[in-house]
């Protein structure tokens, strides 16, 4: 049996955005903005989004961006068909847990900066 789980920290690139569908499960989802040191020591930003359902719905909701939090989960890959007939792939992480690391900078400073 193969192993599908990631655990990713960084800030979130923005407030993230609950969808509450008619019928159905409410959704949350926000890009998380991870730095890392290149191969060269250069600094590399990797954007990854994440997507909560159920619980972890709840843990994210007062989120804010530029808090630095801790996700952990697995991947999802999903692919869909275009308009114009064109596939397109895309993989985002499904969030199991969120936690909270550090308040956003604008939320210390009082600044709205982030």
């Amino acid at each position: 049996m193969d192993l599908n789980h990631c655990v990713l920290t960084g800030a979130l690139t923005r407030s993230p955005t609950t969808r509450t569908p008619e019928h159905g499960t409410p959704s949350l989802s926000f890009t998380l903005r991870v730095n890392e040191a290149g191969p060269a020591g250069q600094l590399l930003t990797l954007f990854v989004p994440v997507e909560c359902y159920g619980t972890t719905v709840d843990q994210t909701r007062e989120l804010v961006a530029g808090e630095s939090v801790l996700v952990a989960g697995k991947l999802k890959f999903t692919s869909t068909t275009t308009k114009d007939g064109s596939k397109k792939t895309s993989l985002c992480v499904l969030a199991r847990l969120v936690q909270r690391l550090a308040p956003a900078l604008a939320a210390i400073t009082g600044d709205g900066a982030v």
